[in-house]
């Protein structure tokens, strides 16, 4: 782990040679810890959950409602974009949604701790608490036999050709 307070990566002893690629989802038997940044021959960078620059589709196991995970500068975790008719209860599990393609549907994020919901809001929040202590990590389980999703192609604009005009 860094030592650094505003620097939340971890690094593993794993890497390329041990078929890691960029991406790949980190668990432990509890659940989900983060995803693979940068590798190396022999070691890899891992962004945990509770980096504030990450970010996960996730889906609340009761009502199936999908949002985003995104990581806080605590070290806590914050559900967001769930749609107020949806019933959320403190202690409900929150898995990842698969949706996006960089994770595998169904790994547990966390429980829900505390439900931020405003009348004049269209969205309703959800504090989590995560299932992993990335403090207290001793194994972990590198999913090499999933393999991202790249979408980029998707997302790539091209420039629009002018209009021709006729002479």
């Amino acid at each position: 782990r860094d030592t650094s307070p505003l620097l939340t990566t971890l690094i593993f002893d794993r890497g390329s040679d041990d078929g890691v690629i960029r991406g790949m989802p980190v668990v432990t038997g509890d659940g989900l810890v983060g995803r693979v940044v940068e590798v190396s021959p022999q070691a890899c960078k891992v962004q945990p959950l509770t980096d504030p620059a990450s970010a996960v589709a996730a889906r609340l196991q009761t009502s199936r409602e999908t949002g985003v995970v995104v990581g806080q500068l605590g070290g806590g975790l914050e559900m967001q974009f769930i749609t107020q008719q949806t019933r959320v209860s403190p202690g409900e599990v929150v898995l990842t949604s698969g949706l996006g393609g960089s994770f595998p549907a169904g790994i547990v994020i966390g429980a829900v701790s505390a439900v931020q919901q405003l009348d004049y809001e269209v969205l309703q929040k959800a504090d989590l608490t995560p299932a992993v202590d990335v403090n207290r990590l001793e194994i972990v389980l590198i999913i090499t036999n999933f393999t991202p999703v790249d979408l980029s192609p998707f997302f790539r604009t091209t420039p629009t050709p002018a209009p021709v005009t006729a002479p």
